[in-house]
């Protein structure tokens, strides 16, 4: 099975774009996972909130969308929509490994990936490859909860009702420009 880039078409200017750019969302996560490969509280949820914030503070810095992926509004913070169809696809052809286990003092099963390939970078510019650096190396130290609490407090997901899509537009009602590399505020 071959994903296709699905989602929303956008006109800009002469050109066509289809949001998520599976290419990168690919890229990206092979990333994280390389750049968090020594990081055991680094599962599934923190990727999806990397994720969000990798698209969300390039968008608000550069006005256009890196990923592109489709947030939505949970009740633990926000989710790619798109990321589990990708992700089994990685895996199904070698290029991630899923492992499950069960969390000591949560009720649920922790999900982790592993790269079996390295990320293609080339992919990226270097605007791209500057904010994915500052989302990884700051935000991957957080836990579960420093995460979510993070997550919850940023104006796109607050202003967002429960299970409804996050416009990325809300991120220029945040009250700090968390892109701006001189102002970046990670708690």
């Amino acid at each position: 099975m071959v994903i296709k880039n699905f989602g929303l078409k956008l006109i800009e200017g002469n050109c066509q774009k289809t949001y998520p750019d599976v290419e990168k969302f690919k890229e990206t996560f092979l990333y994280i996972l390389q750049q968090t490969y020594n990081k055991p509280h680094v599962t599934k949820i923190i990727i999806y909130r990397l994720f969000y914030f990798i698209d969300f503070d390039y968008y608000e810095k550069y006005k256009n969308k890196l990923i592109g992926a489709t947030y939505i509004k949970n009740s633990f913070g926000p989710a790619p929509v798109e990321f589990n169809v990708i992700v089994n696809q990685m895996i199904d052809i070698n290029e991630a490994r899923k492992i499950e286990s069960e969390g000591d003092k949560f009720e649920y099963i922790k999900t982790f990936y592993v790269p079996i390939r390295k990320p293609n970078l080339a992919v990226f510019t270097a605007n791209e490859m500057e904010i994915i650096n500052k989302v990884v190396n700051n935000l991957s130290k957080m836990n579960f909860e420093r995460i979510t609490k993070h997550a919850h407090s940023d104006a796109p997901w607050r202003l967002t009702k429960d299970g409804d899509v996050i416009d990325y537009n809300k991120v220029f009602r945040r009250k700090s420009k968390r892109s701006d590399s001189k102002k970046i505020i990670y708690l």
